[in-house]
């Protein structure tokens, strides 16, 4: 079970041997399989917290499912990202992004929807964002609510939701260190970032050594990241210094069970 944050210190930032000191890892048990990162995959990350203490410590869960097209010129992520706030009230992010096939998965266009469901389960309208977005030469099209508005970012660029895909596809030590913006949920870009090896680490789990590759994210208006990769190439983590993304296909079922239980104190 999870422990209590009583004796966390606020200062200290979550690593990787720190979600293990908190028992957010039990219960991880990654697919033994052999994994393709250049083909079709899907996978769930139950989004771990620090902060608002142990009732909070899960809150919620990131899908991404990744669908190369026939000819292997483009890929698309499907995102399916949902949050608990107050009282059972969930936020629902839903996006399609239409990427290069490249080192950095470079959006192309995508639409994205965004809603907050109330406690009662139905929408609440006045949260719905509708957007659907267009690249071209370092250019954003944007539409939304019947408005088109046209936003600069530098390029080359990528999604913070398609460093996912792009973490499982590097080299280890021979990787040669990735400089690019970062569209944050495919809203404001932040430039500057750079993506590089960090290390190799043993993580010795439900009677298993995984042997884990480290990639470190640097740069501007965001925490620092790591992506932690096992020996097949699938990201097992996310870490940022208050935020993880734990590999964990039950996520969407821990979030129903949070939901109704919040739901029923009503």
């Amino acid at each position: 079970m999870e422990q209590s944050y009583k004796n966390l210190s606020r200062s200290r930032p979550l690593s990787l041997a720190l979600l293990a000191e908190l028992g957010a890892l039990e219960g991880l048990s990654p697919p033994t399989e052999a994994f393709d990162p250049e083909g079709a995959w899907e996978h769930t990350y139950r989004i771990w917290a620090v902060s608002g203490g142990p009732a909070r410590a899960n809150l919620g869960y990131l899908r991404i499912r990744r669908e190369p097209d026939r000819g292997g010129r483009s890929v698309t992520l499907s995102v399916e990202k949902r949050l608990v706030l107050v009282g059972g009230q969930v936020y629902q992010t839903d996006a399609d992004i239409k990427c290069a096939s490249d080192a950095l998965s470079s959006p192309r266009s995508w639409r994205i929807d965004s809603v907050i469901m109330g406690a009662d389960g139905e929408a609440i309208k006045a949260t719905a964002v509708k957007e659907s977005v267009t690249v071209k030469a370092g250019k954003l099209r944007v539409k939304a609510g019947g408005r088109t508005m046209v936003r600069n970012v530098s390029v080359p660029f990528t999604s913070d939701w398609g460093l996912f895909d792009v973490a499982q596809r590097l080299s280890g030590e021979q990787t040669e260190p990735l400089e690019f913006a970062v569209l944050e949920e495919l809203d404001m870009p932040k430039e500057g970032h750079v993506l590089r090896y960090r290390e190799m680490s043993d993580l010795e789990l439900n009677g298993r050594t995984l042997r884990l590759a480290c990639y470190q994210m640097l740069g501007h208006g965001l925490l620092p990241y790591e992506y932690w990769v096992d020996d097949k190439h699938r990201l097992l983590m996310a870490i940022s210094h208050t935020r993880a993304y734990i590999f964990d296909p039950t996520a969407p079922a821990r979030l129903t069970e949070m939901v109704a239980a919040l739901r029923g104190r009503r």
